[in-house]
């Protein structure tokens, strides 16, 4: 089975914090990574990770390419990361996972009184959920706004296994000392300017 990382930088901005978040993730893995993006120039991003371009028709441009992930994935078991998730620490066992979808609860845990799920980390295998991308997408589609509440309804009508492991460990928005992932949610900076700097000499 083929495993790989997957993060999409549509614009210049998303690609700067993309190859922040790949610099990050290459202290700690050597998994191979996909970046899905509307840019054709990358620099020397390639020499890092594989640079897939997209074709993107939407005005959400990267919301409606997240929304169908499962068809712009290279991988079979496919690890989902949002462009402003820094790695902070070894994350090898996620791998070991087998559930269908593995996932982690955002910071408001509920929505209507569902659980709520942040899309920013995402575990999946391909073949098996493929129809709750559609179901997403399809959600998504309704309104053209957030991507978590289609996520949340598209959850509830979806009948595969799923996990939720720990977002203090892998998707929050501040350091901790079980920290692997921190995720810069609502345009916090999550970058030093010394990360930024190394990543803009790579592009």
């Amino acid at each position: 089975m083929t495993q790989g990382i997957v993060e999409i930088a549509i614009g210049e901005e998303a690609l700067i914090n993309c190859t922040c978040s790949i610099l990050s993730l290459r202290k700690y893995t050597n998994k191979p990574i996909t970046v899905l993006t509307d840019l054709s120039d990358t620099g020397d991003l390639n020499t890092i990770a594989i640079i897939q371009q997209v074709k993107v028709t939407n005005k959400n441009l990267s919301r409606w390419l997240k929304t169908q992930l499962c068809n712009y994935t290279p991988y079979e078991r496919t690890l989902f990361l949002d462009a402003d998730m820094k790695c902070v620490g070894f994350f090898d066992e996620i791998w070991n996972l087998t559930e269908d979808l593995v996932l982690t609860r955002d910071v408001h845990p509920t929505c209507n009184g569902k659980p709520q799920y942040n899309s920013g980390f995402m575990l999946f295998s391909s073949s098996k959920v493929k129809d709750l991308f559609q179901l997403w997408f399809s959600e998504w589609l309704k309104d053209e706004g957030r991507d978590q509440p289609p996520l949340t309804r598209s959850l509830a009508m979806w009948g595969g296994g799923r996990l939720e492991v720990d977002n203090r460990v892998y998707n929050w928005n501040s350091l901790n000392p079980i920290s692997k992932f921190v995720h810069g949610w609502s345009k916090k900076k999550i970058f030093s300017d010394e990360e930024i700097s190394e990543a803009l000499s790579i592009l």
